[in-house]
């Protein structure tokens, strides 16, 4: 047994250890965005600790004169690891815990009842138990992540391998109860979309269509995405009355300078030119910028009973309402 290093390399393993800490207790999306003061905080935080860290294994070694301390403290700090793997494993929901009357897999057929219902009643609690609102938000994961796969291979199966279901990730066809040829493009929020409005709307369209792919823009000259989005549009078999273009995108992709210069410029050639291909077009309302939340803060919420808006979302619309 030796001492880890030094105190700079101390204090660096002590420093991704404490910034995970302080992830995990604050309530908010901020934590991805620690302010100057708090990141010198952690940082002579780390300092200190990592030079005790040092001190505290050097008096170590120098007890360890033999085999059998070396495999003591080997083993208590076995011991220990194990104990604190364990409780932290014991405080996690179960993920084939029993099925409740409040909760169904998403493999059972009631399930999108299930959901329907929520919405349907979405200003009425859900007197769910803390575990049974996280395994609920797994569950809509996990069907998300088994239907939209399954969806495509059944448009495959139909129309065959083309251009969009080779460069779009998420592709899918819903049949309805109306007339009207609908088609959706966006990112991962217009798969999500997708779901909702494949039962909301369908006593409207006669078919309803899902093309989108992480991240994407469809307006945005990037990867010539934008034209074969037109293009795909633009030999569509059918006449489209109703388009709907989600309209959110992660800041990373939208910068500061794309926003100054040549975003509108670029937003109004694509809706420009939509005239004559679609009858109407539907920017959907979802917030322009948006962040990914992290997963343990939003557990956090359910096992602690806090408000929903103690998650602190950020909203922010500025572009659209400049186009014309």
């Amino acid at each position: 047994m030796v001492s880890i290093g030094d105190d700079s390399y101390s204090a660096y393993l002590v420093h991704w250890s404490l910034i995970k800490l302080t992830e995990y207790t604050r309530i908010s999306t901020r934590l991805h965005k620690m302010g100057f003061t708090e990141c010198l905080l952690l940082l002579l935080a780390s300092l200190q600790i990592g030079a005790l860290m040092e001190k505290a294994m050097a008096k170590i070694s120098t007890w360890i004169t033999c085999w059998q301390r070396l495999l003591s403290l080997l083993g208590i700090f076995a011991i220990s690891i194990s104990l604190t793997y364990f409780y932290i494993y014991d405080q996690l929901p179960g993920r084939h815990e029993g099925m409740s009357r409040r909760v169904l897999s998403y493999q059972n057929p009631s399930y999108l009842k299930r959901i329907h219902s929520i919405y349907e009643n979405r200003t009425q609690p859900l007197n769910m138990t803390s575990s049974e609102l996280i395994r609920f938000h797994r569950e809509m994961s996990y069907y998300i992540d088994k239907y939209v796969p399954k969806c495509k291979e059944r448009y495959v199966q139909r129309f065959g391998k083309s251009n969009i279901t080779q460069r779009f990730e998420y592709v899918c066809m819903e049949e309805g109860e109306g007339t009207k040829e609908v088609v959706l493009i966006g990112n991962s929020l217009a798969r999500d979309l997708f779901f909702g409005m494949k039962d909301q709307w369908r006593h409207l369209y006669r078919r309803l269509t899902l093309i989108a792919h992480p991240r994407d823009i469809p307006f945005q000259h990037l990867d010539g995405r934008n034209e074969e989005i037109l293009d795909i549009l633009r030999s569509w078999e059918r006449p489209i009355q109703i388009l709907i273009v989600q309209h959110s995108y992660k800041k990373d992709r939208i910068t500061p300078e794309y926003i100054a210069n040549a975003m509108q410029q670029e937003m109004q050639q694509f809706y420009d030119q939509l005239d004559g291909i679609v009858e109407e077009t539907v920017l959907f309302g979802y917030p322009e910028n948006f962040a990914e939340m992290n997963s343990q803060t939003l557990f956090m919420v359910f096992e602690n009973h806090l408000p929903y808006n103690s998650l602190d979302f950020r909203r922010k619309s500025t572009i659209a309402k400049d186009v014309d």
